[in-house]
C-alpha cells in the first residue's frame, strides 16, 4: 500500500499545474568541412511544458564553413499548455560556407492558453557556396487562447549566393481566440551563377472576431540563366470584422527567363471587415513572364 501512495503521490504532482513556469533552451554550434569531405550538423530543442502560467523560449544558432559539403539541420518544437497566460519565442540562425551547402531550418509551437498567448518565431539563413546552395525553412504555429492572441511575429529570412540556389521559405499558422493579431513575413533574396528558385508562402487560418492579420513576402534575386519566383499570400478569417493587408514584392533579374507568379488571396466568412491588397514586381530578363493577382472571397 505504501509504494501505491509513493505512485500516486508522483503522479498527482507530475499532473499538478506549476505557477510561473519558465524554461530557457540554448544550442549554440559551428562545423567545417575539408575539400572533398561532408560534414552534417542536427541541432534540435524539444520541450512539453504545463502549468498556470507559461513561458518557452528556445534558440539554435549554427555556423560552418570549409573548402567541403557543408549539411545543417534546426529544429525547435513547443508543446506549451496554459491555465492562465503562455509565451513562447523560438529562434533559429543558421549561416554557412562551403562546396556544396544545404540548411533546414524550423519552429513548430502547439499553445493552448486560458487566458492571453503572445508568440513569435524566426529562422534567418545566409548561405555562400561554390556549387549548390539550398536552403528551406519554416515556421508552424497551432494557437487557442482563451482571451487574446497576440502572435506578433512569424519571420522566414534567407540569403545565398552559389553556382545554383533554391530557397523555399513559408509560415503556417492557425488560431483559435476571441480576437487577435497575426504578423507572417517572409524574405528571399539570392545571387547564382546559372538558375535560381524562390519560393516563399505566408498561410493563415483564423478563427476570432476582430482579427487583425498582416502578411508580407518579398523575394529578389539575380541569376545568369533561369529565375523563378513565386510568392503567396493566404488568409481564411472566420469571425467578425477582421482588419487584413497583405503585400507582395518581388524583384527579378535572369540571363535567359524569368517566370514571376505572385498572388494574394484572402477569404471573410462573417460580417463586416477591411481588406487591403497589394503586389509590385520589377523583372528584367530575355523572356518575362508574370502571373500577378489579388482575390477576394
Amino acid at each position: 500500500m505504501k509504494y501505491v501512495l509513493v505512485v500516486l503521490l508522483a503522479i498527482a504532482m507530475l499532473i499538478t499545474p506549476i505557477s510561473g513556469l519558465d524554461v530557457v533552451q540554448s544550442i549554440e554550434s559551428s562545423i567545417s568541412a575539408s575539400e572533398g569531405e561532408q560534414a552534417d550538423l542536427s541541432s534540435t530543442n524539444t520541450a512539453t511544458l504545463f502549468g498556470n502560467d507559461v513561458s518557452l523560449t528556445q534558440s539554435i544558432s549554427q555556423m560552418g564553413g570549409g573548402e567541403g559539403d557543408v549539411n545543417i539541420e534546426a529544429t525547435n518544437t513547443g508543446d506549451v499548455t496554459a491555465i492562465g497566460d503562455a509565451t513562447v519565442n523560438q529562434g533559429v540562425i543558421q549561416n554557412i560556407m562551403g562546396d556544396e551547402v544545404t540548411e533546414n531550418g524550423a519552429n513548430w509551437a502547439d499553445v493552448v492558453a486560458g487566458e492571453e498567448a503572445t508568440t513569435s518565431q524566426a529562422v534567418t539563413q545566409s548561405a555562400v557556396a561554390d556549387g549548390a546552395a539550398i536552403q528551406t525553412a519554416g515556421n508552424i504555429l497551432f494557437c487557442d487562447a482563451g482571451v487574446l492572441a497576440n502572435m506578433n511575429g512569424q519571420l522566414v529570412q534567407m540569403a545565398a549566393i552559389g553556382e545554383y540556389v533554391e530557397q523555399n521559405g513559408g509560415n503556417l499558422l492557425i488560431s483559435i481566440a476571441p480576437e487577435g493579431q497575426v504578423g507572417q513575413t517572409a524574405i528571399l533574396g539570392a545571387i547564382s551563377d546559372t538558375d535560381a528558385i524562390h519560393n516563399a508562402d505566408n498561410w493563415a487560418l483564423v478563427c476570432m472576431d476582430n482579427a487583425w492579420v498582416g502578411q508580407g513576402s518579398f523575394i529578389a534575386g539575380e541569376a545568369g540563366g533561369d529565375l523563378s519566383q513565386d510568392a503567396a499570400n493566404l488568409v481564411l478569417v472566420f469571425g467578425d470584422d477582421p482588419i487584413v493587408g497583405q503585400y507582395i514584392a518581388g524583384q527579378g533579374l535572369a540571363g535567359d527567363i524569368l517566370i514571376q507568379d505572385l498572388s494574394n488571396d484572402a477569404a471573410f466568412i462573417g460580417d463586416g471587415g477591411m481588406l487591403a491588397q497589394h503586389t509590385e514586381t520589377v523583372a528584367f530578363g530575355d523572356e518575362v513572364y508574370q502571373f500577378i493577382s489579388n482575390n477576394w472571397a
